[in-house]
């Protein structure tokens, strides 16, 4: 026989309350892979292991930065890592991580961008092999939809690399620009020479590419099919 009395009343509401937290408090799951590794909502208190990440290996390893020598200067990349926190505020952005140790192993930035409010700074996405394509998967199949209420209608990033332009392909994006970096030169102000502005490429990079796809009723997202093509009344996410 259970006894009802003040105390357990008060339990009850301790235990519901606690719960309540508990859960507002836990980040999201989306998915799971190979039961190993969570993709997860990026919560505010994981920021600081994201920004980590970036700071130790992302910016050694990303063409832009290694190739133009921006993680040398320590002003540029505190600069950068300030947009980073801004752009991660947006609620938009997942991370991996192990089950087993809950330890962060890849994450993916984005953000919205309102056509009638456009932010010329663009997110910048980091993919690790074997999770990339599901990070990115993730919020085109799972998140994009639940926002419904935004009229989102184009996603769309800025791919540095081989690896993240496969992924980007492979999911149905399709290339609006493509800047190749050999064309990017400057003028030496003493000579009048003109040099190549990156001038180490790492991993056979040759060039960024601007890439989307569009979705709504003909969405090619789930199919791999090319988008149909994106007009300036579109709203973006990136």
């Amino acid at each position: 026989m259970v006894e009802s009395g003040p105390n357990n009343m008060l339990m009850q509401d301790w235990e519901d309350d606690y719960l309540i937290e508990t859960t507002i408090e836990s980040p999201r799951v989306w998915t799971t892979l190979n039961d190993k590794i969570e993709i997860q909502e990026l919560k505010s208190d994981r920021f600081d292991e994201v920004l980590k990440m970036i700071e130790e290996h992302y910016i050694y390893d990303e063409p832009l930065i290694q190739s133009s020598q921006m993680h040398t200067d320590n002003g540029s990349v505190e600069e950068y890592l300030y947009l980073v926190h801004t752009w991660m505020k947006d609620t938009l952005s997942t991370v991996a991580v192990e089950q087993d140790t809950g330890n962060l192993v890849g994450f993916l930035v984005c953000r919205f961008n309102e056509i009638h409010n456009k932010d010329p700074e663009f997110s910048k996405d980091r993919v690790y092999e074997g999770i990339g394509t599901e990070l990115l998967r993730n919020v085109m199949e799972r998140q994009l939809p639940e926002y419904g209420w935004f009229d989102i209608e184009v996603i769309s990033g800025v791919f540095t690399d081989k690896v993240s332009q496969h992924i980007a392909a492979s999911l149905g994006m399709v290339t609006l620009y493509e800047f190749v970096y050999s064309a990017w030169t400057t003028t030496n102000k003493t000579t009048g020479e003109e040099v190549e502005f990156f001038k180490e490429i790492v991993r056979e990079n040759y060039s960024a590419k601007v890439m989307s796809v569009k979705f709504g009723a003909s969405s090619s997202v789930h199919s791999g099919r090319q988008s149909n093509m994106i007009d300036e009344h579109d709203n973006i996410i990136l």
